[in-house]
């Protein structure tokens, strides 16, 4: 975090090493990094920070010059197996981007960005075991603001995080290119094992550098109160096992995954036109409240039947969304 002046691991107290950052570049809590020449003034915080195949890294940063090609971090050993965040691509004040070797790609999503401010920036790797597949997703949002900035969402087959990239060096503002070093204040970087969840994403950009974690939440990516702040967030998918929306709506546009239990919506609104189910053990299903709403919390519309046997269907009663046997009636 900085905190203390020095580039300690707040988790481990370890010291990590530095590429001629001297003292007075760290204050006020924050990292700061002048640029130059390429390996001029960057910072090595270690090899192999990342030991699961889904993991997540998380930044507060602010670009102090739009020089081209210029990184927030570079992951990896080099140009063959690496994971990097452009800042700004192409040419001076161009869109930033993340960088996937080897076998991944190059992805320009996360938004144009300007000198000066304050972003956050969460980066996901969830690797699916069943289908050696990851989703590699990038999400860039203005840190003051909570405005969206801009994201990524990638499906890479045949790719694990620890088999490809080889985690020798993790640097800020480095490049393992032939560009120069980025001028840029760092806030705080964490690095956790496991893909966080949107809400818990949304709610680290909410909370800020520096605050600690709710002691229920840690560990457990499932648990979570999403506060939208009066806006409309848009997401493909839930799949979360308990938690609250919370002033404004969150809009989900593709799966629904009820395999794990119920989500309530407290004194906010889940729109769910558009979106379908997905239950796992559907051979097992049962009458019950799928989502519970309460203090004003709202449901716009049902998912699609997704994966239900016949007989059953979803439907929203007293507010609440339930699955349902069926009945035919005969007129006669």
């Amino acid at each position: 975090s900085f905190d203390d002046g020095t580039l300690a691991d707040s988790v481990t107290g370890s010291a990590e090493g530095t590429r001629n950052v001297g003292d007075n570049e760290i204050s006020g809590g924050m990292l700061h990094l002048p640029g130059g020449a390429k390996n001029t003034k960057h910072v090595d915080l270690g090899a192999n920070p990342i030991t699961t195949d889904s993991a997540t890294l998380e930044f507060w940063f602010t670009p102090r010059a739009n020089t081209v090609w210029t990184k927030l971090f570079s992951l990896g050993r080099d140009t063959g197996s690496v994971v990097t965040h452009t800042m700004f691509r192409d040419s001076n004040g161009g869109p930033s981007g993340v960088d996937v070797a080897p076998g991944g790609g190059t992805y320009g999503g996360t938004g144009t960005l300007a000198v000066d401010a304050n972003y956050y920036m969460a980066m996901t790797f969830d690797y699916d075991e069943a289908t050696g597949t990851t989703v590699v997703k990038a999400h860039c949002y203005n840190a003051d603001t909570g405005a969206a900035v801009g994201s990524i969402s990638q499906t890479l087959p045949d790719w694990r995080l620890t088999e490809k990239i080889d985690q020798t060096y993790f640097c800020l503002g480095a490049s393992f290119w032939n560009d120069t070093d980025a001028a840029l204040d760092v806030d705080e970087v964490r690095v956790w094992n496991g893909a966080l969840s949107p809400a818990v994403i949304y709610r680290n950009l909410k909370n800020g550098p520096g605050v600690a974690l709710p002691t229920s939440e840690d560990g457990n990516q499932n648990v979570a109160v999403l506060d939208l702040g009066g806006q409309t967030l848009e997401r493909s998918a839930l799949s979360l096992k308990s938690g609250t929306v919370q002033n404004g709506t969150l809009r989900i546009t593709g799966t629904v995954d009820f395999s794990v239990g119920d989500y309530i919506v407290n004194k906010g609104t889940l729109d769910l036109r558009g979106s379908s189910m997905r239950i796992a053990d559907s051979e097992k299903v049962r009458s019950g409240v799928l989502i519970k709403c309460q203090d004003g919390g709202s449901i716009i519309g049902v998912p699609k039947r997704g994966n239900l046997p016949n007989g059953w269907m979803v439907r929203v009663v007293d507010g609440d969304l339930v699955l349902v046997k069926s009945t035919c009636i005969i007129l006669r």
